[in-house]
Order: C-alpha cells, then structure tokens, then sequence
C-alpha cells in the first residue's frame, strides 16, 4: 500500500465482514459474496468513489472478481493476488472439503501467482492458467508468474509492487490518452 500511495494513488483495506475490527455477524447467512461486495460498495459510496482500481489477494481477490461481475461500472481494473475467476462450482464447498477429508483446510489456498504456490500447484489450476481457459473467461487477462509461494506480495513485495504500478499505469495513461 505504501508503495502504490508513494505513486499517487488512494490507497484503503478495508476490514472485510467479519474480520479485524469489523463487525461479525453471527448469522452465517450474512457473509455471502453479495453482502461483503455491497460491503465494499458502501464504502466507495461513503467516500464518493465512483470507479476504482482493486488489488485483492486471496479472499480478497474473490472479493475483486466479484466487485467486478456485480459491479463493472465501479471497477477500472483489478490485480488478484494468487487467487484466479471461477465460476460458481454445483458442488458447495462443505461438499468439495468433506471429500478431501478431515485433515484439509483451506490452507492449500488456491494474477500474480507464485511459482511454488500450493494452489496454483493443486485442483489442476497450472493447466487452467497456461492452457488459455482462464484468459478464455478473463479476455484481457494479463498473467504474471514470479517466483515464490502464496504470500507473494511480502517474498517479493518490490516485484509484485512493479507488476502492480506498471500494470495500474497503464489505465492511467490510457484514460490521459481518451
């Protein structure tokens, strides 16, 4: 974030449902996608932020793809950290965990990857992003894979913050351009 503020862009994190200082409800119900996105809706709406650009990484890159597809007038473009588009599985993640069994959690987290990051390694999502699928869902896709493991940003926090800047400059450029 430092680095992204030192070029002149606003930088926020927000404290997503649930976690840090936020509130958490003790409804399960009340942390769908659709809650935590209208989340990070009200707060660009609090701070008059029409049209943004989000860096997430993990669950937060969920959020991003997300804030993208229930809200792509709010989004100029998005970075996800670790963490590609999927579509909506058939089978509920309780379903797909119980079956991996008692011993797996979601550590093994699923773009700016890693090249040594379990997930990317894991549930064929290699092929998925070197066979064109991914790009297939996502048409201007850039991919980076650098070497490393799932928390990327703080292994090689100067290339992933290059990555980043160069790619958000881009749109910046772009729009001084239109």
């Amino acid at each position: 974030m430092a680095a992204l503020a030192a070029r002149g862009f606003r930088a926020l994190a927000p404290d997503l449902r649930g976690y840090g200082d936020s509130s958490a409800p003790a409804d399960p119900a009340a942390y769908t996608i659709f809650h935590i996105v209208g989340d990070v809706v009200a707060l660009l709406d609090h701070l008059r932020l029409t049209k943004v650009f989000v860096v997430g990484h993990d669950w937060g890159a969920q959020v991003a793809w997300h804030l993208c597809l229930f809200r792509p007038d709010r989004v100029r473009a998005v970075v996800a950290l670790g963490v590609p588009y999927f579509g909506r599985n058939p089978v509920s993640m309780t379903e797909v965990f119980a079956a991996l069994g008692d011993g797996f959690y979601i550590t093994q987290f699923q773009f700016i990857a890693g090249d040594k990051d379990i997930g990317v390694r894991s549930f064929g999502i290699e092929q998925y992003i070197k066979s064109g699928a991914f790009k297939a869902i996502v048409p201007d896709l850039e991919v980076t894979i650098i070497e490393g493991h799932h928390f990327l940003q703080q292994e090689q926090a100067e290339r992933v913050n290059s990555e980043i800047i160069s790619y958000l400059i881009n749109f910046t450029s772009e729009d001084a351009s239109a």
